[in-house]
This record gives C-alpha cells, structure tokens and sequence, in this order.
C-alpha cells in the first residue's frame, strides 16, 4: 500500500469495517445496509452499489491489495489479491 493515506467518506469506511470484520466470507447486503445507514435513512436501491463501486476505485488507486466482489443477490465479499 506504499502508506498512502485512504480518504474515505464516512459510508465508505463504515462499509470497508463492515467487510474486514469478516474478510474472506459473504457479507449479506442486508448486514452492510445496517452498518453503513441509520435507521431513519432513505435509501435509494443504487446506493449502497455506489458507495462500494468508489470504494473499490480508491482501494485500487492506493494499491491496497484486496478487492471486493460482489457476489449475486446475496452480497459481497472483501479479499486479499494476489
């Protein structure tokens, strides 16, 4: 990661902890929608997509060495590349 810093929005972290707490297994979209958005939150269907797409983006741009993959109608996974 040469120890670049990683500027995250708020959501963006609150995914990314989301995801390391469980590295290497499924995240149910359901789990992270409740660790990224409060309760009284609206949440349009995209959302949580665009959050983890730029994520992934920045993830990348700092060579931090993992991915996320989405895996279909169930959630996503965080991963070490290799």
């Amino acid at each position: 990661m040469d120890d670049k810093p990683l500027d995250l929005l708020r959501r963006e972290r609150l995914a990314l902890e989301a995801l390391m707490r469980r590295p290497g297994r499924t995240v149910l979209r359901a789990t992270l929608e409740e660790s990224v958005y409060a309760m009284e939150d609206e949440i349009e269907s995209n959302a949580l997509d665009s959050h983890l797409s730029r994520l992934r983006r920045k993830l990348d741009d700092v060579g931090a060495g993992v991915e996320i993959r989405a895996i279909r109608n169930l959630g996503y996974l965080l991963r070490a590349t290799t």
